[in-house]
């Protein structure tokens, strides 16, 4: 289990992004039992919706609730169809690094997802962590 030291009581509304298989899914979970949030993971969305309407989602996700966990290789995405409009998030994580092995999609992704961060992160890294598991 990751140290959730860095989760505070007022931290009620936390994005969490990153690469596959970076543990996106299991700190979210933790986090979700600490803070006693509802919890949302994009990654049910990508049988329902193409590229450009998974960001829509994310994006509604992220703008329709006062208190959630999002998690997902798409909070970049989401975050980024929202600017340059404020964020409603108190926290938002990043896990820039894979712990377990990617398969070459998977690499790629992690490439791609890397770039959609950077260009978002200049807007929001006044409350952004980027932690490894």
């Amino acid at each position: 289990m990751a140290s959730l030291e860095f989760i505070k009581p007022n931290h009620r509304r936390i994005l969490i992004a990153g690469v596959p298989r970076a543990g996106k899914t299991t700190i979210s979970e933790q986090i979700a039992a600490k803070q006693n949030l509802p919890l949302y993971h994009t990654d049910d969305l990508i049988e329902s919706y193409d590229w450009a309407e998974q960001s829509e989602a994310v994006a509604a996700l992220i703008l329709s609730y006062d208190e959630y966990i999002i998690e997902g290789i798409t909070v970049p995405r989401g975050i980024r169809k929202i600017l340059p409009a404020p964020i409603p998030s108190d926290l938002i994580i990043w896990l820039p690094t894979p712990i377990l092995t990617l398969t070459p999609g998977q690499t790629q992704m992690t490439k791609a997802t890397h770039t959609i961060f950077n260009e978002v992160s200049p807007f929001i890294d006044f409350k952004a962590l980027s932690i490894q598991l």
